[in-house]
């Protein structure tokens, strides 16, 4: 007879003999029912049995079998979980690695969430065989659970002075990280249009690792401020006929003391003397409005005093009047009469 090996699974290894209808004999332990070894319960082992045969002429003899049990490979896994969303996914890291898995959803050695059926635990099974045949198996549950809901906030269209944003105050949930995709508005979690500049800014917010990672754009439309020019700053005399005023682009507004037509841009030159700063605001057809300023400055006249009042007789001659006093100059003054 010649001895042989078999695994540990093993649960019915035929034991045969030549001539038949001989007995067999466990030696050391090996569970033995007639000629039947139960290599499972009798574990991991070399094991020796006896086979003897009685001829007709009542002569007897026996030989001995080895029969070697190997042991089942030891196999190690994990519990895993997983986000329900579309395509493939690696399973758990098994030892020894170059098995196989199998089971619901599991295709090429990975795990389709969707496949599998969505939202619910499914076990798979990783089953691995060694260098002596024996194979071995162990499960692993995976479960399936939703996808986090995102939201990256409202998209904006806005002017560049409308200041810098907090994305992290309009998006959710908290703790996700944004990418610029290529705008310079992106600082940190805030936006500041002046750094973006005029144009469309698409900025994406991320949560969650691995298939469970979702995402979420925002769109935010940045308008340039419209360009305003109030003009020169000019001087006027107390009392002249009303200035007025010319901003561009047209269309704009003035505000500011001493304005008496918004729309034209009148101003009242009987103000007090002094300075006065006058505000041109203009809106364009993205709703940005821009300003600009400019000083008018009202002169005060100069006080002249042409004296005392004086009556004369009538005579053929020039009379010569004292000078007028006024708070510049001093000049005679001559009258005919």
């Amino acid at each position: 007879m010649n001895d042989f090996e078999v695994c540990e699974s093993e649960k019915s290894v035929i034991l045969s003999a030549t001539p038949s209808g001989g007995n067999w004999t466990s030696n050391n332990g090996g569970v033995l029912v007639v000629n039947i070894f139960d290599a499972a319960s009798s574990g991991p082992g070399n094991f020796s049995f006896t086979y003897t045969y009685q001829d007709s002429n009542g002569c007897e003899n026996s030989d001995n079998l080895l029969v070697s049990v190997n042991p089942l490979p030891t196999l190690t896994t994990n519990d895993t979980s997983y986000c329900n969303t579309p395509g493939l996914v690696p399973l758990p890291y098994s030892t020894p690695s170059g098995g196989t898995w199998s089971g619901q959803g599991v295709s090429n050695n990975q795990f389709n969430p969707q496949v599998a059926g969505g939202i619910g635990n499914y076990d798979v099974t990783y089953s691995y065989t060694d260098g002596n045949g024996c194979s071995n198996a162990i499960v692993s549950t995976v479960s399936v659970t939703s996808s986090q809901a995102i939201d990256a906030g409202p998209d904006m269209e806005i002017c560049m002075d409308y200041g810098v944003i907090d994305l992290g105050t309009i998006s959710s949930p908290g703790g996700g990280t944004w990418v610029a995709n290529g705008s310079a508005g992106l600082v940190g979690d805030t936006f500041d249009p002046t750094l973006a500049g005029d144009g469309t800014h698409t900025l994406t917010y991320t949560v969650g690792s691995a298939n469970c990672q979702v995402w979420d754009d925002i769109v935010i439309i940045v308008h340039e401020l419209p360009y305003v020019d109030a003009g020169q700053d000019q001087e006027v005399c107390f009392g002249e006929p009303n200035v007025n005023l010319v901003g561009f682009p047209a269309g704009g507004t003035w505000t500011g003391t001493g304005i008496i037509d918004a729309q034209n841009g009148t101003f009242n030159t009987s103000n007090t003397p002094g300075d006065y700063t006058l505000t041109y605001s203009f809106t364009n057809s993205d709703g940005c409005v821009n300003s600009d300023d400019v000083i008018v400055t009202i002169k005060p006249l100069t006080e002249v005093d042409a004296g005392d009042d004086l009556t004369f007789c009538y005579q053929p001659t020039n009379i010569m009047l004292d000078p007028v006093s006024y708070t510049h100059l001093t000049l005679p003054t001559i009258y005919s009469v």
